[in-house]
C-alpha cells in the first residue's frame, strides 16, 4: 500500500512507522508472556 502510492507524504510514513513499532512491541510482550508456559 505504502509503496504503491504515487506520492509519499511524511504523515503517512510516520503512521506506518508507529504502527510497526506498536505491532513489534505487542509481539515482544506476547513472547515474553508465553515464554514460561513454553519452557515448562
Amino acid at each position: 500500500m505504502l509503496i504503491q502510492m504515487p506520492e509519499l507524504d511524511q504523515r503517512r510514513v510516520r503512521q506506518v512507522f508507529g504502527m510497526l513499532i506498536l505491532l513489534n512491541g505487542s509481539l515482544a510482550l506476547a513472547q515474553f508472556a508465553i515464554a514460561p508456559l513454553v519452557a515448562a
